[in-house]
């Protein structure tokens, strides 16, 4: 037999021994040929050239240059050279091609599923910081105007109802009559203010169940209280000879707004009666007393203004509830000693002033703090106990509270400190001076 013939025989098994794989291996159906014949481009080594710009494990094209082409594996007995024609992909083997860099999933906050991602909050939250002065006046506005403007809703509201039962002249009949009427628009007038001042606390909140029943304890205390209220301010207003001819103006708006300021205390006991918080009641009668001097205090100047009648007594009215709900808000303003407020989430910029010694947290309508919207909150996530400039936060969930973001068990607060539940901030500041956060859970 000749060299050539022998050259022959050898070729073919030379290319079958390069990775002895065929189609039928990997049970796939080989590929038609493609019609007419391609030859590969010879190399200086006589083997194939890799084409250029071709994907590298489908990352972007790199050139022939770039990428040097590895060597052919040699098999005992074969040949290290020749065309190799396979037709093998990432599914052929049974493994998912990556898509690119991922990122881990968040954690589910409590160990609840998620409703949508945890934020991180916003801000340095590694040490507490002070309430800056803009921020304070900021809060103190958004916690005052709903007072004011519900006090003002109720004072019209008790117009309304009043109006048509109230004569242009000076009322007339026994002393019983009189006091049966003063009872009568006393209680009418602080069961409306009491009533709107007392639904504010949930609809701020969002809380339809806590604004239904405040404003059903407002109406209930407003209408006993004012009517007690109303018979005293018409005592002390006859004693003082008030709406007498002659009466000088000055004596008539001090004895009114006497007069008007009982209605006002009892028209403030609402708010502490319905927080049940000795502090609140507090602050509630000094804000209704001051209120009502106020409203008192305008109802003659205004008349005068206006023309008295029945305009005047809707703008007095209506003073006397805006000045009653906006004196109850500025006294607990001024008062506070600790208070939360919402830094992020569904009701940024409420304020909860910390009356109780101890204030629970949640998703609860039953909570102090309630958290309605917040669905990584449990129904009583957690408490903040103490007063005096020693407040802790108690966490009482399955899952994690953090302070400053760090997941706590139980922690001293200093003012500053950030409480996050779920993707909800609150800010705890208080008025004694600073004393460090110190952790201890």
């Amino acid at each position: 037999m000749s060299d050539d013939a022998t050259k022959d025989q050898e070729a073919p098994g030379a290319s079958e021994n390069i990775l002895d794989i065929s189609a039928e291996d990997l049970d796939e159906e080989p590929e038609p040929a493609a019609a007419g014949p391609s030859e590969p481009k010879a190399g200086p080594d006589g083997g194939p050239v890799a084409p250029a710009n071709v994907p590298f494990a489908g990352g972007p094209s790199t050139s022939q240059a770039d990428l040097p082409a590895p060597p052919l594996p040699s098999v005992a007995g074969g040949a290290s050279s020749g065309a190799v024609d396979i037709d093998l992909d990432l599914s052929d083997l049974d493994v998912e091609p990556l898509a690119g860099p991922t990122k881990p999933l968040p954690a589910a906050p409590f160990g609840m599923p998620l409703s949508g991602p945890v934020t991180a909050l916003p801000g340095d939250f590694t040490k507490g910081k002070k309430q800056t002065m803009g921020e304070a006046v900021i809060t103190a506005t958004l916690n005052i105007l709903p007072l004011a403007v519900a006090g003002g809703l109720g004072g019209v509201l008790a117009w309304g109802l009043t109006e048509p039962f109230t004569k242009d002249i000076q009322v007339q009949g026994t002393l019983v009559q009189t006091m049966r009427s003063m009872a009568l628009f006393g209680g009418t007038v602080g069961a409306c203010v009491a009533m709107a001042i007392g639904a504010v606390e949930g609809i701020t909140a969002s809380d339809v169940q806590r604004a239904a029943r405040g404003a059903g304890l407002g109406l209930g205390i407003g209408l006993v209280g004012g009517g007690l209220g109303g018979v005293l301010a018409q005592v002390v207003y006859g004693a003082m000879h008030g709406g007498e001819q002659g009466q000088g103006i000055m004596l008539q708006i001090l004895a009114r707004s006497i007069g008007w300021a009982l209605v006002g205390i009892f028209i403030g006991l609402a708010p502490g009666i319905i927080a049940r918080a000795k502090g609140r009641l507090v602050n509630g009668i000094v804000g209704g007393l001051i209120g009502g001097a106020i409203g008192g205090f305008l109802f003659d100047p205004i008349a005068l203004v206006v023309g008295g009648g029945g305009l005047s007594r809707l703008v007095a009215l209506g003073a006397l509830g805006v000045a009653s709900g906006m004196a109850i808000a500025v006294v607990e303003q001024v008062r506070k000693e600790a208070w939360l407020v919402i830094s992020a989430g569904p009701l940024t910029g409420k304020q909860f002033i910390l009356y109780n010694q101890t204030t629970n947290i949640g998703r609860s309508p039953d909570a102090d703090i309630p958290l309605m919207k917040e669905m990584g909150a449990t129904a009583q996530h957690c408490r903040i106990v103490g007063g005096h400039a020693d407040y802790t936060l108690e966490n009482l969930s399955g899952g994690s509270t953090l302070v400053n973001g760090r997941v706590v068990s139980r922690q001293r607060l200093g003012s500053g400190d950030v409480i996050q539940i779920g993707n909800t901030g609150l800010t705890f500041y208080e008025k004694a001076a600073g004393k460090a956060p110190q952790g201890v859970g």
